[in-house]
């Protein structure tokens, strides 16, 4: 099918449908033959969802031709600690690249998560997908961040859709942001917007770009990313998307209530319930050794529930003890993820997590 037969809209935006990335990317994904993209960040999560409708793309892999038929252009995040590591010679930029995505790299929660990767391993083994990965030029103070959102999909007649906004290749982004594109497409009067998105791209990709290095994908990266592969993948997409559209998000703790633990005193149950009663305004007022942290998970993990998950939630102690405390209880939720600051080395990159958590 050609693209002039799917009734693309020349806008897409989160107030007109629940999921851009359904409605539009995977739409168009099923009958294209190549893909490029450039996005604003890289994580791991942003990976994972990025393998969603890409099989059918890869399928037009010709590996005579050593030409890529999925292109993503991805930027690190690096702080003002890495530009002062750079600007003192500590390291080298590809070393703080590598570094910075090797932190943005984590395990996927579930087998889910981790065949996705699995995929997008196979993909780039075979060539059909290429990453390459932009940072800006730094001045004497600081350093941007390439943070363009572009896109260029191709059918099998040669026709051409192009798009750019605020839509980042990830799970939130497709599906919980609020989000804005614009479509161009080369059979209507918007064909010289395509070739320029296109030709944007194209320099970008080929180096060519004022103000922007282009770099090969670190190995230490597509080390840890191969860690993931296994002999054969799932081609199930339909299986797939469904999945996908079972989860609210890829990111966020499931929490089955069957198996939270059970409250040794009845005040700590009675405390919650008083909590949710005063719409969850108050705090817990309750002696040392009465059970503040399991009451405290406990009224949080009910809130999480029935807000689906979409909540962030503060943790704040005022001892490294505690907060060591908080990370040995939070298990016993079914809590898989947190994200960890304070002075131990071991959490030296948590703003970079914390961003990118943002941001997704």
């Amino acid at each position: 099918m050609e693209f002039k037969d799917l009734n693309i809209k020349n806008r897409y935006r989160s107030a007109d449908t629940s999921n851009i990335g359904r409605d539009f990317i995977e739409k168009v994904l099923k009958h294209s033959v190549s893909y490029k993209r450039a996005v604003g960040f890289f994580s791991s999560s942003s990976l994972i969802y990025t393998s969603r409708g890409l099989l059918q793309v890869a399928d037009h892999y010709d590996p005579a031709t050593e030409e890529s038929v999925i292109k993503f252009i991805v930027s690190p995040r690096l702080t003002k600690e890495d530009i002062e590591a750079i600007r003192q010679g500590y390291k080298t930029k590809r070393e703080v690249i590598e570094s910075s995505m090797l932190a943005e790299m984590k395990q996927p929660e579930d087998d889910f998560g981790k065949e996705r990767l699995n995929i997008l391993c196979h993909l780039i083994a075979s060539g059909a997908m290429e990453i390459k990965v932009a940072v800006t030029e730094y001045s004497e103070s600081d350093m941007g961040m390439y943070h363009e959102k572009i896109g260029v999909m191709t059918d099998s007649h040669g026709n051409m859709i192009a798009f750019d906004g605020s839509l980042n290749e990830s799970a939130n982004a497709f599906s919980q942001n609020f989000e804005s594109i614009t479509i161009y497409k080369t059979w209507e009067e918007s064909r010289t917007y395509a070739a320029e998105i296109e030709n944007d791209f194209d320099e970008l990709w080929a180096n060519m770009t004022n103000n922007i290095e282009i770099y090969e994908f670190p190995a230490a990266v597509k080390d840890k990313l191969f860690q993931y592969e296994r002999e054969t993948f799932n081609r199930n997409i339909e299986k797939d998307e469904e999945d996908f559209k079972n989860r609210a998000s890829i990111d966020l703790p499931r929490i089955d209530k069957a198996l939270l633990p059970t409250f040794p005193y009845e005040y700590q149950g009675e405390a919650i319930n008083k909590w949710f009663a005063n719409r969850c305004i108050g705090i817990f007022d309750m002696a040392t050794g009465a059970g503040k942290t399991l009451t405290a998970y406990g009224a949080m993990t009910t809130l999480l529930e029935r807000c689906k998950y979409h909540l962030a939630v503060v943790i704040v102690a005022p001892y490294q003890h505690l907060v060591e405390q908080w990370m040995e209880d939070a298990p016993k939720f079914h809590i898989n993820h947190m994200i960890v600051g304070y002075s131990n080395p071991k959490y030296a990159n948590y703003m970079i997590e914390l961003k990118s958590s943002i941001l997704a």
